[in-house]
């Protein structure tokens, strides 16, 4: 792989949804595949999703035509395509789509933005923070939106596990302790884990949105032992201090009908309280508007709405929240920082369990 205009491919499947990335960077390509190693590989034939990266390169002149149509500075529409020009995560990235017939297809551009970018780009040297940002665009949004569109499944900012009680949705803001509680309740081998990030749903389930687990060094010592045996290290580090790690296939659950919610919290004690149905939509709401993952994906998801086959996006996505929510048991639980994450299970199996009895 030395050419580096030369064509490489992957492919992945989520929920039955196949993507084919396709790059001109081998460099990116590699470290996707170890990226998305927890992604299946999608089976042979014509994928639902075709996503093209141009490196170092900007979009066709016809862009630039007086035909196409201009929704601001930051949009363009030309027929049935649709093209950002600004990615406010990312300057230096376009992308086009565009549906035909029943597969969404993404071309998109990026010319590296600043001097350390441009520099890293002529070495030829991994630059995981762009890496990975461009993954959430050509890989996770693209197969998010498709499941979207065509099974009314949408994205959440939780958790998920399979648990003896039936399945639980953990749900936090940034620093909550989330990812590490999500993470500890795995040393019981009964529970599987779907994700401790990003959450995928519908009217009655909720689906893995798999992605590698960003572990601080204090939240792996406060794992119980059990529970970092079914993880990984992956061997690279992600931000602030914090490296990834992969979950074990035999650990991983794909789908499951949710019967709790729990909202985390960091307080002086444990502790864990009802909360009413209407308030934990509200919260679950506002919660997400605070995750720079979802936030991300409605401005992606809302150019695409220009040409979508089914328009209408917020409004399903809102009723089907409504619909999931309706049927759960939610909680606040309440975590003392540094305390053991076994006793803090047993409390929130307590608190669930005996509101079964009322």
């Amino acid at each position: 792989m030395t050419d580096k205009r030369s064509s490489y491919k992957l492919t992945f499947a989520l929920h039955g949804v196949a993507l084919c990335l396709e790059a001109d960077r081998a460099l990116f390509l590699n470290y996707a595949r170890q990226y998305l190693a927890d992604l299946p590989t999608a089976t042979e034939g014509a994928p639902d999703v075709s996503v093209r990266l141009h490196w170092d390169e900007l979009p066709p002149d016809n862009w630039r035509s007086g035909s196409v149509r201009r929704w601001g500075r930051r949009i363009l529409q030309a027929d049935r395509q649709v093209l950002q020009t600004e990615i406010l995560s990312l300057p230096g990235l376009q992308l086009a789509a565009t549906w035909a017939g029943k597969q969404l297809l993404i071309e998109a551009w990026y010319r590296p933005a600043s001097r350390r970018e441009r520099l890293a780009h002529w070495l030829g040297r991994e630059i995981p923070p762009l890496f990975i940002i461009l993954i959430y665009y050509l890989v996770y949004f693209p197969l998010i939106h498709y499941l979207e569109q065509t099974q009314n499944v949408y994205l959440l900012h939780a958790g998920a596990v399979s648990h003896p009680t039936g399945g639980w949705a953990l749900t936090g803001l940034p620093g909550s302790g989330k990812s590490t509680f999500t993470a500890g309740l795995l040393a019981d081998p009964q529970v599987n884990l779907l994700s401790e990030n990003l959450l995928l749903f519908d009217a009655e389930q909720v689906y893995a949105f798999p992605e590698p687990i960003h572990l601080s060094q204090d939240s792996r010592k406060l794992l119980p032992a059990a529970a970092q045996q079914r993880l990984t290290d992956a061997g690279r580090h992600f931000s602030h201090g914090r490296r990834d790690f992969s979950l074990s296939p035999q650990a991983r659950q794909w789908r499951t009908r949710p019967q709790a919610l729990f909202f985390l919290g960091l307080a002086k004690q444990n502790d864990c309280r009802p909360v009413p149905a209407d308030l934990a939509l509200a919260r679950l709401q506002a919660f997400d508007q605070q995750a720079k993952e979802v936030t991300a994906y409605a401005q992606f998801a809302a150019a695409l709405e220009l040409i979508s086959p089914q328009p209408g996006r917020f409004q399903r996505y809102q009723t089907t929240l409504a619909a999931l929510v309706a049927q759960l048991r939610c909680y606040e639980l309440w975590l003392a920082a540094g305390s053991d994450l076994n006793e803090a299970a047993r409390l929130a199996a307590q608190s669930f369990t005996a509101s079964l009895d009322l």
